[in-house]
Protein backbone atom coordinates (compact mmCIF):
# COMPACT_ATOMS: atom_id res chain seq x y z
CA UNK A 1 0.00 0.00 0.00
CA UNK A 2 2.84 2.39 0.64
CA UNK A 3 4.33 1.67 -2.94
CA UNK A 4 0.92 2.81 -4.23
CA UNK A 5 0.77 6.14 -2.18
CA UNK A 6 4.78 6.26 -3.05
CA UNK A 7 4.38 5.40 -6.91
CA UNK A 8 1.26 8.06 -6.98
CA UNK A 9 2.36 10.88 -5.05
CA UNK A 10 5.76 11.01 -7.25
CA UNK A 11 3.23 11.46 -10.45
CA UNK A 12 1.59 14.31 -8.61
CA UNK A 13 3.85 16.32 -7.03
CA UNK A 14 5.31 17.69 -10.67
CA UNK A 15 1.40 19.21 -11.63
CA UNK A 16 0.66 20.78 -8.63
CA UNK A 17 3.40 23.29 -9.12
CA UNK A 18 5.12 23.43 -12.63
CA UNK A 19 6.68 25.99 -14.58
CA UNK A 20 8.28 26.35 -17.99
CA UNK A 21 11.67 28.53 -18.89
CA UNK A 22 11.73 29.29 -22.43
CA UNK A 23 14.82 31.22 -24.20
CA UNK A 24 12.99 34.32 -24.66
CA UNK A 25 10.43 35.88 -22.43
CA UNK A 26 9.56 38.89 -21.83
CA UNK A 27 8.79 40.69 -18.24
CA UNK A 28 4.40 40.60 -19.07
CA UNK A 29 4.83 36.96 -20.05
CA UNK A 30 6.21 35.87 -16.45
CA UNK A 31 2.83 35.98 -14.62
CA UNK A 32 1.49 33.24 -16.81
CA UNK A 33 5.06 31.15 -17.18
CA UNK A 34 6.07 30.70 -13.50
CA UNK A 35 6.57 27.86 -11.43
CA UNK A 36 2.86 27.07 -10.76
CA UNK A 37 1.24 29.06 -13.40
CA UNK A 38 2.66 26.66 -16.97
CA UNK A 39 -0.39 24.66 -18.37
CA UNK A 40 -0.39 21.38 -16.82
CA UNK A 41 0.70 19.59 -20.17
CA UNK A 42 4.33 20.36 -21.43
CA UNK A 43 4.31 22.42 -24.96
CA UNK A 44 4.23 20.46 -28.28
CA UNK A 45 7.61 19.35 -28.89
CA UNK A 46 9.11 19.61 -25.45
CA UNK A 47 10.72 17.80 -23.04
CA UNK A 48 11.05 17.22 -19.47
CA UNK A 49 13.44 14.63 -17.95
CA UNK A 50 13.21 14.56 -14.14
CA UNK A 51 15.05 12.02 -11.10
CA UNK A 52 12.70 12.29 -8.08
CA UNK A 53 14.64 10.89 -4.19
CA UNK A 54 11.68 9.65 -1.92
CA UNK A 55 11.98 8.50 1.84
CA UNK A 56 9.96 6.87 4.51
CA UNK A 57 10.68 4.94 7.67
CA UNK A 58 8.20 2.68 8.52
CA UNK A 59 7.73 3.13 12.35
CA UNK A 60 3.34 3.35 13.04
CA UNK A 61 0.42 3.26 12.00
CA UNK A 62 -3.48 3.58 12.08
CA UNK A 63 -5.04 0.55 13.68
CA UNK A 64 -8.91 -0.84 13.11
CA UNK A 65 -9.54 2.19 15.94
CA UNK A 66 -7.89 4.26 14.27
CA UNK A 67 -5.57 5.16 16.91
CA UNK A 68 -1.98 5.59 16.57
CA UNK A 69 0.35 2.38 17.37
CA UNK A 70 4.16 1.07 16.80
CA UNK A 71 4.63 -1.93 15.37
CA UNK A 72 4.62 -4.74 18.12
CA UNK A 73 7.82 -6.49 16.74
CA UNK A 74 10.72 -4.78 17.18
CA UNK A 75 12.21 -4.29 13.57
CA UNK A 76 12.95 -0.83 11.69
CA UNK A 77 12.16 -0.64 7.82
CA UNK A 78 13.09 2.08 5.33
CA UNK A 79 12.36 2.78 1.71
CA UNK A 80 15.15 4.91 0.00
CA UNK A 81 14.48 5.12 -3.78
CA UNK A 82 14.54 7.56 -6.85
CA UNK A 83 12.76 7.44 -9.52
CA UNK A 84 13.40 8.37 -13.09
CA UNK A 85 10.73 10.03 -15.24
CA UNK A 86 10.16 11.98 -19.09
CA UNK A 87 7.67 13.56 -19.88
CA UNK A 88 6.77 14.74 -23.76
CA UNK A 89 4.50 17.42 -25.10
CA UNK A 90 2.84 15.56 -28.17
CA UNK A 91 0.81 18.46 -28.90
CA UNK A 92 0.02 21.60 -26.43
CA UNK A 93 -2.50 19.56 -25.08
CA UNK A 94 -2.11 15.94 -25.08
CA UNK A 95 1.62 14.68 -23.08
CA UNK A 96 2.88 11.28 -22.37
CA UNK A 97 4.97 10.62 -19.30
CA UNK A 98 7.26 7.63 -18.57
CA UNK A 99 8.26 6.45 -14.73
CA UNK A 100 11.01 4.11 -14.23
CA UNK A 101 11.36 3.34 -10.34
CA UNK A 102 14.77 1.93 -8.62
CA UNK A 103 14.14 0.79 -5.16
CA UNK A 104 16.15 0.73 -2.50
CA UNK A 105 14.38 -0.28 1.22
CA UNK A 106 15.97 -2.55 4.56
CA UNK A 107 14.38 -4.28 6.80
CA UNK A 108 16.28 -4.86 10.46
CA UNK A 109 14.35 -7.37 13.04
CA UNK A 110 15.29 -8.40 16.12
CA UNK A 111 13.37 -11.81 17.25
CA UNK A 112 13.00 -13.64 20.82
CA UNK A 113 12.93 -17.34 20.48
CA UNK A 114 11.76 -18.80 24.52
CA UNK A 115 13.24 -22.25 25.17
CA UNK A 116 11.39 -23.30 28.33
CA UNK A 117 12.90 -26.39 28.68
CA UNK A 118 16.33 -24.60 28.68
CA UNK A 119 15.07 -21.98 30.87
CA UNK A 120 16.47 -19.28 28.50
CA UNK A 121 15.52 -16.98 25.08
CA UNK A 122 17.31 -16.93 22.36
CA UNK A 123 18.07 -13.66 20.22
CA UNK A 124 17.76 -13.78 16.36
CA UNK A 125 18.35 -10.96 14.29
CA UNK A 126 17.72 -10.38 10.66
CA UNK A 127 19.10 -7.43 8.19
CA UNK A 128 16.75 -8.02 4.83
CA UNK A 129 17.45 -5.72 1.96
CA UNK A 130 15.68 -5.10 -1.34
CA UNK A 131 17.54 -3.19 -4.37
CA UNK A 132 16.41 -3.24 -8.15
CA UNK A 133 14.26 -1.76 -10.63
CA UNK A 134 10.18 -1.84 -9.61
CA UNK A 135 6.86 -1.59 -11.49
CA UNK A 136 7.29 1.39 -14.28
CA UNK A 137 4.14 3.64 -15.28
CA UNK A 138 2.91 4.91 -18.58
CA UNK A 139 1.03 8.04 -18.13
CA UNK A 140 -1.31 10.05 -20.73
CA UNK A 141 -2.38 13.50 -19.76
CA UNK A 142 -4.76 15.39 -22.18
CA UNK A 143 -6.93 19.25 -21.16
CA UNK A 144 -10.04 18.36 -21.92
CA UNK A 145 -11.08 22.11 -20.85
CA UNK A 146 -7.43 24.39 -21.61
CA UNK A 147 -6.42 26.76 -19.30
CA UNK A 148 -7.34 30.60 -20.26
CA UNK A 149 -6.61 33.21 -18.04
CA UNK A 150 -8.49 33.24 -14.80
CA UNK A 151 -10.52 30.18 -15.95
CA UNK A 152 -10.63 26.81 -14.92
CA UNK A 153 -9.02 24.35 -16.32
CA UNK A 154 -9.79 20.50 -16.92
CA UNK A 155 -7.18 17.84 -17.49
CA UNK A 156 -8.16 14.05 -17.62
CA UNK A 157 -4.81 11.51 -16.64
CA UNK A 158 -4.64 7.98 -17.44
CA UNK A 159 -2.02 5.45 -16.30
CA UNK A 160 -0.87 2.16 -16.45
CA UNK A 161 1.39 0.28 -14.58
CA UNK A 162 3.56 -2.94 -15.31
CA UNK A 163 5.12 -5.65 -12.59
CA UNK A 164 8.37 -5.26 -13.92
CA UNK A 165 10.00 -5.58 -10.56
CA UNK A 166 10.93 -8.71 -8.65
CA UNK A 167 7.59 -9.92 -7.23
CA UNK A 168 9.13 -12.66 -5.20
CA UNK A 169 11.41 -12.99 -1.99
CA UNK A 170 14.82 -14.26 -3.81
CA UNK A 171 18.05 -15.36 -2.56
CA UNK A 172 16.58 -17.60 0.34
CA UNK A 173 19.15 -19.05 2.93
CA UNK A 174 17.25 -18.88 5.93
CA UNK A 175 14.10 -17.96 7.69
CA UNK A 176 16.22 -14.58 8.16
CA UNK A 177 17.96 -14.57 5.49
CA UNK A 178 16.15 -13.74 1.85
CA UNK A 179 15.90 -10.45 -0.03
CA UNK A 180 13.16 -8.53 -0.33
CA UNK A 181 10.98 -8.27 -3.42
CA UNK A 182 11.07 -4.66 -5.10
CA UNK A 183 7.73 -5.34 -7.24
CA UNK A 184 3.67 -5.74 -6.85
CA UNK A 185 3.44 -8.51 -8.96
CA UNK A 186 0.25 -7.14 -10.86
CA UNK A 187 -0.84 -4.74 -13.18
CA UNK A 188 -3.21 -1.15 -12.26
CA UNK A 189 -4.62 0.79 -14.26
CA UNK A 190 -6.46 4.61 -13.07
CA UNK A 191 -7.95 7.42 -14.35
CA UNK A 192 -8.09 11.20 -12.58
CA UNK A 193 -9.75 14.27 -13.67
CA UNK A 194 -7.94 17.44 -11.79
CA UNK A 195 -9.61 21.10 -12.33
CA UNK A 196 -7.44 24.36 -11.78
CA UNK A 197 -8.30 27.77 -11.61
CA UNK A 198 -4.96 30.27 -11.53
CA UNK A 199 -5.67 34.24 -9.96
CA UNK A 200 -2.16 35.24 -9.34
CA UNK A 201 -0.38 35.21 -6.98
CA UNK A 202 -2.44 31.96 -6.48
CA UNK A 203 -3.70 28.80 -7.76
CA UNK A 204 -5.94 26.49 -6.74
CA UNK A 205 -6.60 22.60 -8.06
CA UNK A 206 -9.06 20.12 -6.99
CA UNK A 207 -8.50 16.48 -8.18
CA UNK A 208 -10.17 12.55 -8.16
CA UNK A 209 -9.10 9.65 -9.34
CA UNK A 210 -10.35 6.31 -9.35
CA UNK A 211 -7.56 3.13 -9.25
CA UNK A 212 -8.07 -0.35 -10.57
CA UNK A 213 -5.81 -3.20 -9.21
CA UNK A 214 -5.57 -6.61 -11.30
CA UNK A 215 -5.39 -10.39 -10.15
CA UNK A 216 -1.71 -11.61 -9.37
CA UNK A 217 0.38 -14.12 -7.85
CA UNK A 218 3.25 -14.29 -5.89
CA UNK A 219 5.47 -15.96 -3.08
CA UNK A 220 3.13 -14.14 0.03
CA UNK A 221 5.84 -15.26 2.97
CA UNK A 222 9.00 -16.26 2.10
CA UNK A 223 8.72 -20.14 3.32
CA UNK A 224 6.62 -20.65 0.62
CA UNK A 225 6.61 -23.19 -1.92
CA UNK A 226 4.60 -21.90 -4.34
CA UNK A 227 3.10 -18.61 -5.69
CA UNK A 228 -0.50 -18.02 -4.34
CA UNK A 229 -3.15 -15.55 -6.19
CA UNK A 230 -3.97 -12.36 -4.71
CA UNK A 231 -5.44 -9.02 -5.75
CA UNK A 232 -5.22 -5.95 -3.76
CA UNK A 233 -8.11 -3.48 -3.59
CA UNK A 234 -8.96 -0.67 -5.84
CA UNK A 235 -8.54 2.68 -4.65
CA UNK A 236 -10.20 6.45 -4.51
CA UNK A 237 -7.68 9.42 -4.39
CA UNK A 238 -8.95 12.82 -3.87
CA UNK A 239 -7.09 16.52 -2.91
CA UNK A 240 -7.21 20.09 -2.91
CA UNK A 241 -4.16 22.32 -3.68
CA UNK A 242 -3.53 25.78 -2.49
CA UNK A 243 -0.57 27.82 -3.82
CA UNK A 244 1.12 30.55 -2.62
CA UNK A 245 3.07 32.51 -5.64
CA UNK A 246 6.08 34.30 -3.49
CA UNK A 247 7.56 35.74 -7.27
CA UNK A 248 8.22 34.53 -10.30
CA UNK A 249 10.16 31.63 -9.39
CA UNK A 250 9.45 30.62 -6.02
CA UNK A 251 5.92 29.06 -4.66
CA UNK A 252 4.78 27.66 -1.70
CA UNK A 253 2.06 24.65 -1.70
CA UNK A 254 -0.49 22.80 0.55
CA UNK A 255 -2.74 20.03 -0.20
CA UNK A 256 -4.98 18.09 1.27
CA UNK A 257 -5.74 14.80 0.35
CA UNK A 258 -7.87 10.95 1.14
CA UNK A 259 -7.48 8.14 -0.03
CA UNK A 260 -9.69 4.63 0.73
CA UNK A 261 -8.23 1.38 -0.03
CA UNK A 262 -11.05 -0.86 -0.89
CA UNK A 263 -11.21 -4.82 0.61
CA UNK A 264 -8.18 -6.71 -1.23
CA UNK A 265 -8.12 -10.61 -1.32
CA UNK A 266 -5.21 -13.24 -0.70
CA UNK A 267 -6.48 -16.41 -2.73
CA UNK A 268 -5.35 -19.92 -0.07
CA UNK A 269 -7.25 -22.96 0.11
CA UNK A 270 -9.22 -20.44 2.31
CA UNK A 271 -9.68 -17.02 0.84
CA UNK A 272 -7.21 -14.23 3.38
CA UNK A 273 -9.74 -11.06 2.94
CA UNK A 274 -7.10 -7.87 3.47
CA UNK A 275 -9.65 -5.10 5.51
CA UNK A 276 -10.39 -1.87 3.50
CA UNK A 277 -8.18 1.17 4.62
CA UNK A 278 -7.48 5.14 4.33
CA UNK A 279 -5.83 8.09 4.92
CA UNK A 280 -6.23 11.51 5.24
CA UNK A 281 -2.83 13.56 4.97
CA UNK A 282 -1.78 17.28 4.38
CA UNK A 283 0.92 17.56 2.59
CA UNK A 284 3.34 21.03 2.27
CA UNK A 285 5.66 21.62 -0.62
CA UNK A 286 8.40 24.39 -1.67
CA UNK A 287 8.82 24.78 -5.28
CA UNK A 288 11.61 26.95 -7.10
CA UNK A 289 12.80 27.22 -10.64
CA UNK A 290 16.91 28.36 -11.97
CA UNK A 291 16.60 28.91 -15.45
CA UNK A 292 15.42 25.57 -17.07
CA UNK A 293 16.18 23.27 -13.77
CA UNK A 294 13.73 22.99 -11.11
CA UNK A 295 13.12 21.79 -7.72
CA UNK A 296 10.29 20.26 -6.25
CA UNK A 297 10.32 19.09 -2.24
CA UNK A 298 7.35 17.99 -0.48
CA UNK A 299 6.38 15.73 2.62
CA UNK A 300 3.10 13.66 2.88
CA UNK A 301 2.23 13.78 6.85
CA UNK A 302 -0.87 11.10 7.85
CA UNK A 303 -3.12 13.17 9.76
CA UNK A 304 -5.50 10.56 10.12
CA UNK A 305 -6.76 6.66 9.29
CA UNK A 306 -7.68 3.71 9.92
CA UNK A 307 -5.58 0.19 8.98
CA UNK A 308 -2.85 2.25 7.20
CA UNK A 309 0.67 3.94 7.56
CA UNK A 310 1.21 6.33 9.84
CA UNK A 311 4.78 7.73 9.14
CA UNK A 312 5.81 10.74 6.95
CA UNK A 313 7.01 10.39 3.40
CA UNK A 314 9.63 12.63 1.95
CA UNK A 315 10.34 13.40 -1.82
CA UNK A 316 12.70 15.63 -3.57
CA UNK A 317 12.40 16.07 -7.68
CA UNK A 318 14.75 18.12 -9.76
CA UNK A 319 13.77 18.92 -13.52
CA UNK A 320 15.28 19.49 -16.49
CA UNK A 321 13.15 21.06 -19.73
CA UNK A 322 14.74 21.02 -22.89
Amino acid sequence: MKGIILIFLLLTLDFAATGQVEKLIVPSDLKQQTIVTEPITLRKGYLRAGIALSYFALDKYFNSASKKEYYSLSSWHTDFSYQISLRYGITDKFEVDCSIPLKNESTRALYMVSWPGLNSNISLSSNLKGKGLSDCELTLKYQLVPEKENKISLTVWQWLTFPTGQKNYTNIKSFTDFNLPVGDGAFSTGTELTARRIKYPYSYSFWASYAINFQGSKLISQDDLSETKFKDGNYLMMGANFNIHLNEWIALANELNYKYNQKGIIKYTVNVIKDPAWAFSYQPGLYFQIRRFRVAEAVQVPIMGKNDSADPLYVMQVFYTF
